[in-house]
C-alpha cells in the first residue's frame, strides 16, 4: 500500500490580513523604521568584488590584493554588502531574515516580491569608497490581498534611501509578501502495511 500524506486544515489566523496590515502601519507610521550610518569600507567593496569574480572593482580599477581606493565609485548594487542589520541571531525570522517589518502572526512566512533601483546620476552624488553613508528605511505601504484560492497574504512596501554628503544617491524600494504559516503536519508513523 502507497503511503499517501493527507492535508490537514490550518486552524483560522490569529489576525486577519487588514488587521494585520493596519497594525503594521500603525507601528511605524510616517516615522522611519531605522536610519543607520556606516563608513563605505575600501576592504569590504573588494572583498565583494572577489566573490563575484569581477574583473575590475569599477571600469580601470583592478581587483587585485589592494583595496580601491578612496573616491571610487560603489559600482551599481554593491550598497547591498553593507548596512546589515545588528541583531541578535535569535532574533531572526525562521528564514533568517530580519523581522522588523514582518506582521502579526499566523503571516510571518516571508517571499521576495519584487524591487527596484533607482541612481541619481549626477556622478558628485555617486556612492564612493571612503564616504560616510546614511541609510533611512520606511514603510511604503501594508496592503492585504486575497489569494485565488481564499486564503489571505500581505503586500508590505519598503524604501531604503541612501544619502552621502551631496543627498540622496539611491533610492532601494522593495515589496515583499507575508503569507501565513504553513500548517504543521503531524508525524506519521510508518508501518510495513503503509509502505
Amino acid at each position: 500500500m502507497s503511503y499517501i500524506p493527507r492535508r490537514f486544515a490550518s486552524t483560522l489566523p490569529k489576525f486577519t490580513a487588514t488587521e494585520a496590515a493596519n497594525e503594521i502601519l500603525q507601528r511605524f507610521g510616517k516615522k522611519p523604521i531605522s536610519i543607520r550610518t556606516q563608513f563605505i569600507d575600501p576592504n569590504q567593496a573588494q572583498l565583494l568584488s572577489l566573490t563575484l569574480g569581477r574583473p575590475n572593482l569599477h571600469r580601470n580599477v583592478p581587483v587585485t590584493g589592494t583595496a580601491p581606493p578612496v573616491g571610487t565609485p560603489l559600482p551599481p548594487g554593491y550598497h547591498l554588502a553593507y548596512f546589515t542589520p545588528s541583531i541578535l541571531e535569535k532574533e531572526l525570522g525562521a528564514d533568517g531574515s530580519d523581522r522588523t517589518v514582518n506582521p502579526l502572526s499566523p503571516y510571518t512566512r516571508r517571499m521576495w516580491a519584487g524591487g527596484e533601483l533607482e541612481w541619481n546620476q549626477d556622478p558628485d552624488q555617486l556612492l564612493r569608497i571612503g564616504q560616510t553613508v546614511t541609510e533611512i528605511t520606511e514603510i511604503l505601504s501594508a496592503e492585504p490581498k486575497k489569494l485565488r484560492n481564499g486564503n489571505e497574504m500581505i503586500l508590505v512596501g519598503v524604501e531604503k534611501r541612501f544619502e552621502n554628503e551631496k543627498g540622496v544617491a539611491l533610492i532601494d524600494r522593495r515589496s515583499v509578501h507575508f503569507l501565513p504559516k504553513p500548517p504543521k503536519f503531524p508525524n506519521f508513523k510508518r508501518t510495513e502495511e503503509s509502505v
